[in-house]
């Protein structure tokens, strides 16, 4: 067979050498066709020399040699066997008791036991193979291209990795020969068989010899791992029935495989995560120093951790794997490193820097990654957030993009929050998923796979890159579409319970009480609670002013709206229902709603814009001077970033005490000329709804009259609405009560007295407290209602702990026993909100209102003066400027869409004049500055609370 397939070689090898001269006129097809078959018999001329007298036969048995040998010359040495060669060589710490070529080496001690920390087992050190008819069968089970000589060290990954199949294949190949043995052999014994039988015969023998040698060759392969490796195949069954506990560092390799979902914790925050292995490399011996040439590529490619490992030492196991990430946009792989550094003995898995998940000792883990990752895709939009943010470093560039301003978020905050990818990634694009760029193969270590011979040169050992790349490549194609990057919403099929383990348990959110950007974790975002709609009821101001501002808060089109309505247009030509009539020539100008609301501080300004916004499901986007500064320039980008961001999630913009933004401009201040001129511009173009507040009315610019859409005055507080706080605060008391562990306690009649009492005491001083003073009353109560309970228990000597056990031991079931929890539980655990404490509150605010009326008089008197606000004025008592029959006399509304829905409500416009002031007249239109004179001046005294 040999003889035929080299003068095959020399027929092809004659047929290319006589086309040379005629390659000018080839196409560039066949010019390749015609090199490959050249490649090809050169190949064949090599494994078949013509002179076969002197061709090697390659023997089935394993040659053991020690490394003394391969130390002195490598594999130089083959090259002294002319005739005979065997088909595997096995080198060893010291050769096998009987020295010489043995098809199964027999050792004195077990072979598998290993010198603990070095990864070499005791005695066998290098394998090598030679024999072509191996090599052939070890391509064809592996389908990896090998070379002989082959040699490679430990860990063996060819050999351990497919020795089931080569177990497969040797079994198939014996079964072949057996049959095909029987064949010829029947053949044989027939006398009948003509001479094109007895030719068939005679190349079914030289088949069967080329057979039996393939099998000869496979079956020493098959006795060398189980002699030498039967611990590494031992522990690969562990590992696949999970019953390994710990393992060396040696033997990593071992526990990870392309599609491996494994467990371990984000670099950047330190959370626990799941990541999915596509490539695993590394954690092998460096067994030379990097060449010059090579350095280049090196330094660039290979990370530090890898990089700084010396001669002789372990480099780190290196886990290519990939996390789900999200844009906004579109979701995708993308590509993380894991390393596992060298540690001595042996490590429980579990303590790893990484393992598979199926190791984690909580089987519930990855249900509830899966539920975090469906949290994570459905919680875009306005939430409630209260907890702990996630650690990571933000860098945003500052002025001219050179600086950097580095915070390490970590706080606990309580807020209203808004989840936006796309805006976080536009602030801090450093951050973004790189989905795109595909999951590349990491760069490998050459001096983890050759080593510096000593008879020259540098020897590449095979069988571990190979590996390693084979099972890598088997993952990819087989996964290609789960790899590819996607839109959720419109591919929904591919949201698979895998892809929900892969995705992040954080998301970025701003948070409105803080005005920053922050990592929150999803398991602690709350949806908006409902009863937060009812607030606006509650608010005490009034009914009209409510009716008014549902209407044009309503009725506005928030930025959601209006991409929606954009995507609908765009796919349809059709208008629809809810388009606006546009009021300006210019597009873009005056298509927002701007409010502004003035008064004396506490009469509920900043508290309508907050509840208008719940009650109407809008994000409250609430900032102040200090977010925007005062530099005329940055004013201008900041201001624009807040309306732009405001106006596209729909929210309620609120800047509160604008006063800076809005003074009047004198020829004198020229900085802040520029600065109201840049908060004017950015109002008329501004297309959300805004609600300026402001204690100072007077000291506004005219040219924002006309910019403004509604004003609405709010006076001071009278005595209807004082009694109306004091109740509603009362009432969501007694609605806490039903669920709080420690309930309040107090006698609402009691209580609600001594509100009219205080306001009827203060009223003439202009000393009676305001919205935001009745509020700060009330925390004050309570909490010396809790220092009062807190020392009655610690002078009775009983802590928390005794208050539980206590409380366990009166509830026995029976009605007797529920009464004692009764009774336990008014004495204990209940708080009192007392009249006395109210008293004592009121004594130190007025002490500290009387001092700064004797230090520089009443505010509201200070405020006409210096004409900033008018607390007295009363628009029905301006004469021939009052309009008759008005039912909104503290409104004024300025022209477009907005004065029509006003006057849908019934509302008028009054010119109203400056300084006109009389009684004072309480935003019911009630005179409140008469009071029964028959009314004590001081408190009640009574007994109860």
């Amino acid at each position: 067979m040999a003889s035929s397939a080299f003068d095959l070689a020399e027929d092809v090898s004659s047929f290319v050498r006589d086309l040379k001269p005629w390659r000018a006129l080839m196409p560039s097809a066949l010019k390749e066709r015609m090199e490959d078959v050249a490649m090809k018999t050169k190949e064949l001329e090599s494994r078949y020399p013509k002179n076969r007298p002197s061709a090697p036969v390659w023997e089935p048995v394993v040659l053991n040699l020690s490394m003394e040998t391969w130390s002195r010359e490598g594999p130089l040495f083959l090259k002294a066997i002319k005739v005979k060669r065997p088909c595997i060589v096995a080198y060893y710490r010291s050769p096998p008791s009987g020295g010489g070529s043995q098809a199964v080496p027999k050792l004195s001690l077990p072979p598998w036991k290993r010198v603990e920390g070095t990864g070499d087992e005791q005695n066998l050190q290098r394998v090598g193979i030679l024999s072509p008819d191996l090599e052939d069968e070890i391509m064809l089970v592996t389908s990896i291209s090998v070379q002989t000589p082959m040699f490679f060290p430990a860990p063996y990954k060819i050999l351990t990795e497919y020795y089931l199949d080569f177990k497969a294949r040797l079994a198939q190949l014996e079964s072949e020969l057996k049959k095909t043995s029987s064949i010829v052999s029947d053949k044989a014994e027939s006398k009948e068989a003509e001479q094109d039988d007895k030719e068939t015969a005679k190349d079914s023998k030289k088949y069967n010899f080329h057979l039996a040698n393939r099998t000869a060759h496979l079956r020493c392969l098959v006795t060398l791992i189980e002699d030498n490796l039967g611990d590494r195949i031992q522990l690969r069954a562990q590992i696949a029935d999970r019953s390994i506990k710990e393992i060396a560092f040696e033997d990593l390799w071992h526990l990870f495989k392309p599609g491996d979902i494994v467990y371990s914790r984000e670099p950047a925050t330190g959370r626990e995560r799941l990541f999915k292995i596509y490539y695993v490399t590394g954690g092998m011996i460096r067994r030379r120093k990097v060449r010059r040439y090579e350095e280049s590529d090196f330094d660039n490619f290979v990370t530090a951790d890898r990089r700084f490992v010396g001669v002789g030492c372990w480099t780190p196991l290196l886990l290519a794997a990939y996390t789900m990430e999200f844009d906004g946009t579109r979701s995708g792989p993308q590509k993380r490193e894991i390393l596992i550094k060298y540690y001595s003995g042996k490590q429980p898995i579990a303590e790893l820097t990484a393992y598979p998940v199926c190791f984690h000792p909580d089987k519930d883990l990855q249900s509830r990654f899966e539920k975090a990752g469906r949290q994570f895709l459905s919680s875009v939009g306005h939430r409630y957030y209260d907890g702990l943010t996630v650690p990571v470093d933000l860098r945003k560039p500052i002025g001219n993009g050179e600086q950097y301003h580095v915070r390490r978020c970590y706080d606990n905050i309580v807020s209203d929050v808004y989840v936006d990818f796309e805006e976080f990634y536009k602030v801090f694009d450093y951050l973004r998923p790189q989905i795109f760029k595909g999951l590349r193969n990491p760069i490998l270590d050459p001096t983890e796979s050759s080593e510096v011979s000593a008879a020259g040169g540098i020897v590449t050992y095979r069988g571990h890159e190979e590996v390693d790349a084979k099972l890598s490549e088997t993952f990819s194609s087989h996964n290609r579409k789960s790899l590819e990057a996607f839109n959720p919403d419109e591919e929904p099929e591919r949201l698979t319970s895998e892809f929900y383990k892969l995705l992040p348990q954080e998301v970025p959110a701003y948070a409105f009480r803080y005005r920053r950007w922050y990592l929150l974790d999803t398991s602690l975002l709350q949806p908006i609670n409902p009863s937060r709609y009812s607030g606006f009821d509650d608010l005490v101001i009034p009914e009209h002013y409510k009716t008014l501002l549902t209407a044009l808060v309503n009725n506005h089109t928030s930025g959601i709206q209006k991409r929606l309505e954009k995507i609908k247009k765009h796919k349809s030509s059709s208008f629809s229902s809810s388009h606006q009539p546009k009021m300006d020539i210019v597009p873009g100008k005056g298509e927002g709603l701007i409010l502004l609301l003035h008064g004396p501080p506490g009469a509920g300004k900043t508290s309508t814009a907050e509840t208008i916004a719940a009650y109407t499901r809008r994000p409250l986007y609430s900032i102040t001077c200090g977010d925007i500064g005062l530099v005329p320039r940055q004013a201008e980008e900041l201001l624009e970033e807040h309306t732009l961001r405001a106006d596209k999630w729909g929210c309620v913009l609120l800047l509160d005490e604008a006063d800076v933004f809005l003074m009047q401009r004198t020829w004198k201040e020229i900085q802040r000329n520029a600065l109201v001129s840049v908060f004017l511009r950015q109002l008329e173009y501004y297309s959300g709804i805004l609600f300026l507040t402001t204690n100072r009315p007077g000291t506004i610019d005219e040219a924002f009259k006309s910019r403004i859409h509604v004003s609405l005055r709010y006076p001071g507080i009278d005595l209807q609405s004082t009694r109306q706080m004091w109740e509603n605060i009362l009432h969501r008391l007694e609605k806490e009560n039903e669920t709080a562990e420690i309930t309040v306690h107090f006698k609402k009649p009691i209580l609600l007295k001594f509100a009219e009492q205080h306001y009827k005491k203060r009223v003439a001083s202009q000393s009676c407290w305001n919205g935001r003073q009745i509020r700060n009353a009330f925390q004050t109560a309570l909490a010396l209602g809790h220092a009062a309970r807190q020392n009655m228990l610690r002078g009775r000597g009983i802590t928390t702990e005794d208050l539980e056990q206590m409380e366990r031991e009166m509830d026995d079931g029976t009605d007797e026993g529920k009464e004692r929890k009764r009774e336990f539980r008014k004495h204990y655990m209940t708080v009192k909100l007392t009249r006395d404490s109210f008293k004592e509150i009121s004594k130190t605010t007025n002490e500290f209102e009387e001092y700064i009326v004797a230090l520089r008089g009443k505010d509201t008197d200070a405020q006409r003066d210096n004409e900033v606000r008018d607390d007295g004025y009363d628009p029905e008592r301006a004469e021939g400027h009052a309009s008759q029959g008005s039912s909104s006399p503290e409104i004024t509304l300025n022209g477009g869409r907005y004065a029509n829905v006003a006057a849908s409500q019934g509302g008028t416009v009054p010119p109203g004049n400056r300084g006109l002031t009389g009684p004072r007249m309480n935003r019911y239109g009630v005179d409140s500055s008469e009071h029964d004179d028959d009314e004590e001046d001081e408190f009640d005294d009574d007994d109860d609370y």
